[in-house]
């Protein structure tokens, strides 16, 4: 199965509807149907919550899952 590796900024698009976010929904969308791997360091991890939380709040930060 191949893998693909997320960034902080791949996954920011997604969460804030950037134009990569598509790309990056249908990467998670074949991680879930198993076609794929998704990886994701801790410190891509951690950009996010801080990222989302910098735009909106803790309450953004949690609601994107992190």
């Amino acid at each position: 199965m191949a893998a693909k590796v997320l960034d902080s900024w791949a996954l920011l698009a997604f969460f804030k509807d950037e134009p990569a976010g598509p790309a990056v929904e249908e990467l998670i969308h074949k991680a879930s149907a198993e076609k794929i791997r998704l990886l994701l360091s801790v410190v891509n991890w951690g950009e996010v919550y801080y990222g989302m939380w910098r735009a909106g709040g803790q309450a953004a930060g949690r609601r994107c899952g992190c």
